[in-house]
């Protein structure tokens, strides 16, 4: 434990932004010790708000760039990691672990790399890095992978078996105390982004199938990105705009409202033409977490929490005829609703849950120091 306490941990990210991102946030908030948190770029550019080059003395940085026209970005980040005496890197996604993997094998830093969904999907991404992909393999001291199906590709592409760690994300407590309401509830949910590998404007298509049928549901689709416009426009085409409503990005004070509201939660994750996946959607694991009963895909980590026939339903990926039918299904029979919803929440608390996920990375931290 002590080790833990006295662990300074460089948690290396792509842009500040992310770090909003539920998976990383409860990285930096509750792994064990000291944490510092680098982002900018793939290879990190600021250190809370302030450019990595300003922690090198005004005077050095002039001698360096000046006279010995040294790269500084590099030289900063190892000023920094030495400054402050960091002994383990996590490098958030495998891109940015290319990027300060060389960084970290020089000063003799531990590098944990964790991939997330694209980075380990993408043809594109792994046409690119693919080279840097097996020379990151061999650096890492271990790689984290959220779903099995992703350790199966990281270990076809070279990774090392011994060194990749299932480690699926766990979802935060507060969605815990929710309880549905199974059998008033007119609303079906959703909560992400609007991108392809999401694909919801297929479940507005299920929507219009319910709808066709006479049955009068309603599916809140909470969250933003670029097909939002598109999915609203698809909405007024079909007339659906008094069943389908879109609140934007909300808190999660608003998600559980919504999750309280609501009867089942529905995502129909696809893989792109790129052949990006998801990871282990949080969304998911929330919204299980909650009581909800899912019906989702075939798809990624989704058949790692989902178990089809006991705490939702799973269809391959584009058939919305089948999921359309299960949809059905959970609205005529609100008690069977309410027992997978049951078998769901107590599936999260039992093999997902945040602690075990942040327990798990403590100890590849931990590990990856004591191996150096």
């Amino acid at each position: 434990m002590g080790l833990q306490r006295n662990r300074k941990t460089a948690i290396v990210s792509v842009n500040e932004s992310e770090y909003s991102e539920t998976f990383i946030k409860a990285h930096v908030d509750l792994l064990e010790g000291e944490k510092f948190f680098l982002y900018g770029a793939y290879k990190p550019i600021y250190y809370c708000e302030k450019p990595l080059v300003l922690f090198i003395p005004l005077f050095k940085r002039f001698f360096l760039k000046n006279v010995l026209k040294k790269n500084l970005l590099d030289y900063s980040i190892r000023y920094f990691l030495r400054k402050y005496e960091i002994n383990v890197i996590l490098a958030e996604y495998g891109p940015t672990g290319c990027a300060i993997m060389n960084i970290a094998s020089e000063l003799k830093i531990p590098l944990v790399v964790h991939f997330h969904g694209y980075d380990a999907s993408s043809v594109r991404l792994i046409n690119e890095y693919g080279d840097q992909y097996r020379q990151l393999f061999v650096c890492a001291s271990s790689i984290i992978a959220v779903s099995h199906q992703m350790k199966d590709s990281l270990i076809k592409m070279g990774a090392n078996e011994e060194k990749v760690v299932y480690a699926p994300y766990g979802p935060s407590t507060i969605f815990s105390d929710i309880v549905p309401d199974y059998q008033n509830s007119d609303s079906a949910l959703f909560v992400g982004r609007f991108v392809d590998k999401k694909a919801p404007w297929l479940l507005i298509e299920i929507m219009k199938k319910v709808l066709d049928k006479g049955i009068n549901l309603k599916l809140v689709m909470a969250g933003d990105g670029v097909l939002l416009d598109t999915c609203k426009g698809l909405v007024k085409i079909h007339g659906l705009g008094n069943n389908i409503i879109f609140p934007g990005a909300i808190s999660h004070e608003e998600i559980k409202n919504l999750m309280t509201k609501s009867f089942c939660y529905i995502q129909h994750s696809v893989t792109t033409s790129d052949g990006e996946t998801e990871g282990t959607p949080v969304s998911i694991l929330e919204a299980s977490q909650a009581g909800l009963p899912v019906i989702s895909t075939k798809h990624a980590g989704i058949p790692d929490v989902v178990i089809h026939g006991e705490t939702g339903y799973l269809v391959d990926e584009f058939d919305i005829y089948s999921m359309t039918e299960y949809l059905l299904l959970l609205n005529s029979n609100r008690e069977l609703a309410r027992e997978m919803g049951l078998k769901a929440k107590l599936r999260i608390s039992e093999n997902f849950s945040l602690e075990k996920h942040i327990s798990t990375l403590n100890n590849v931290l931990k590990e990856a120091i004591e191996r150096r």
